[in-house]
């Protein structure tokens, strides 16, 4: 059975390229070294507004980028190095074979197995896949914000879709398919600061969040007064997980 399509996040796009965080330097430098002395093209599955996308165009002479939603896509850097492709991740072909495929907090809504699949037929020998991006955003401080946080991730679960309630690590999820000759984990946590306004953006470009806007009109008006009042003039703390996986196949 095919899963359901991912949710496309361009109605809220210009948010989510403004307040979602950066990927730490160690992800790419991890990834430059995986491919030894060969970068000459990557594939980026579900690219969204380009987070990651700016960062592989320093690692690889071309990077196709392979994004569903035309209004995120329309945010990606602009760089004649760069191919842009308006299709889902499982609908993709790639003639050349790949020196890497990468999926930067997407691969959770993508079927594991047809991904999986690409990346076998796609990449050239000792080619990486290297699918890695944040779980959940929780707010860590100061404690009223944490408070509201968690009751409003409650009051989110059942706007949540089926693959966000059942979160696996991306590890998991390609070692599940069988495919893959080798997979190696990794985790990193951070935390950083944003204004308690930017704080509620952020949140609200989570799809769950962004659901409920859309059936309760003024929702994320209502979410960022209570945010401000909670943070109390104070900037709030968000705590984010990275993971992901380093596959050959």
């Amino acid at each position: 059975m095919t899963p359901p399509k991912a949710p496309t996040y361009g109605g809220q796009a210009d948010l989510y390229r403004r307040l979602r965080p950066d990927y730490p330097d160690a992800v790419f430098e991890r990834l430059a070294a995986e491919c030894g002395d060969r970068h000459a093209l990557a594939a980026e599955l579900g690219a969204g507004s380009g987070q990651a996308t700016a960062r592989l165009l320093g690692i690889f002479d071309k990077v196709i980028a392979i994004e569903p939603d035309k209004q995120m896509a329309a945010l990606m850097p602009r760089d004649p190095r760069l191919e842009v492709r308006l299709q889902w991740a499982e609908k993709a072909t790639f003639k050349a074979p790949l020196d890497a495929i990468v999926a930067a907090t997407a691969f959770h809504w993508m079927d594991a197995r047809a991904v999986c699949e690409l990346a076998r037929k796609s990449l050239r020998p000792g080619g990486v896949f290297m699918p890695f991006g944040y779980g959940p955003f929780r707010f860590v401080a100061p404690a009223a914000a944490q408070r509201l946080g968690d009751a409003e991730y409650e009051f989110w679960k059942p706007w949540m879709d089926a693959r966000l309630v059942r979160w696996r690590h991306y590890a998991d999820l390609v070692e599940e398919t069988g495919l893959a000759k080798s997979v190696e984990r990794f985790d990193h946590v951070f935390d950083r600061q944003y204004a308690a306004e930017d704080a509620a953006g952020l949140l609200m470009t989570t799809s769950y969040a962004a659901t409920v806007e859309r059936e309760q009109p003024g929702y994320a008006k209502s979410f960022t007064r209570r945010v401000i009042k909670a943070a109390g003039g104070e900037p709030i703390t968000i705590r984010f997980g990275l993971m992901g996986a380093i596959a050959r196949f």
